[in-house]
């Protein structure tokens, strides 16, 4: 399955969540990826709900993909505030939510990136995310060929 095809699954599944941005899409298409596309389709929703969720409706979501000899690389970036260097990595617990009061606002149930993440991690990959100098978060998903 190529890159293109995952990131369309993706796309057609968070479309409703994701509407009020402005997609950014950079798709690689060189390599066929060896993996389970509906399951990593799901990862990358996840990733992009989570972009929607805490970005102001309008901003740019980005999403690139690309694959190569060496397998998939995913990178999603938003225009939220992003995150302390402690809740970097506590994000990823099952249920950890940040901020309370936003989450009022923005719902969700602390599910997205610990499913990402096992979804990656059982392909024998990892997500990880960073904080962009001109604010947002990164969020990088590489999953090895084979």
């Amino acid at each position: 399955m190529s890159p293109g095809d995952i990131v369309d699954a993706a796309i057609a599944y968070v479309q409703p969540q994701v509407h009020a941005h402005v997609m950014q899409l950079q798709v690689d298409e060189a390599h066929e990826c060896h993996l389970d596309p509906r399951l990593v389709s799901i990862a990358l929703s996840h990733l992009l709900e989570n972009a929607a969720r805490y970005s102001p409706a309008g901003s740019a979501i980005g999403l690139a993909a690309q694959a190569s000899e060496a397998g998939l690389s995913i990178s999603v970036t938003d225009a939220g505030s992003g995150l302390d260097a402690t809740e970097l990595e506590r994000v990823f617990e099952p249920f950890y939510r940040v901020e309370a009061s936003r989450n009022r606002e923005t719902g969700g149930t602390g599910l997205g990136l610990p499913i990402a993440r096992d979804i990656v991690r059982a392909h024998g990959g990892d997500v990880t995310l960073a904080n962009r100098p001109e604010g947002g978060l990164l969020a990088r998903a590489t999953v090895p060929a084979g």
